[in-house]
């Protein structure tokens, strides 16, 4: 059986980014998307990474590149980064 090389699955979603934020970051006590990204732990790059890492997990995307981490970091709010994470899963998937 030929190895899988690419994987096709249904576009990630601001809402699941959030739900995701709030279970692997916060507990899953659900999360007000104005929540500041610091108060999050998701205030430098290294924890922006790691986060990438659990979306492209958890979603099975595994030919993803990195991400803009100057995207990701420009982020304030949980609100604002899962924007951010969707539109560059978007941009990765169709390139």
């Amino acid at each position: 059986m030929p190895a899988e090389t690419h994987s096709h699955s249904d576009p990630v979603t601001v809402e699941d980014v959030l739900e995701l934020l709030a279970t692997v970051v916060h507990d899953g006590d659900g999360l007000d998307p104005a929540t500041p990204v610091e108060v999050l732990g998701l205030d430098d790059d290294l924890a922006l990474l790691s986060f990438w890492d659990v979306v492209a997990e958890e979603f099975g995307e595994r030919t993803l590149g990195e991400p803009d981490i100057e995207e990701l970091a420009g982020c304030r709010t949980a609100i604002e980064l899962a924007e951010a994470v969707a539109r560059s899963f978007a941009a990765e998937l169709t390139a």
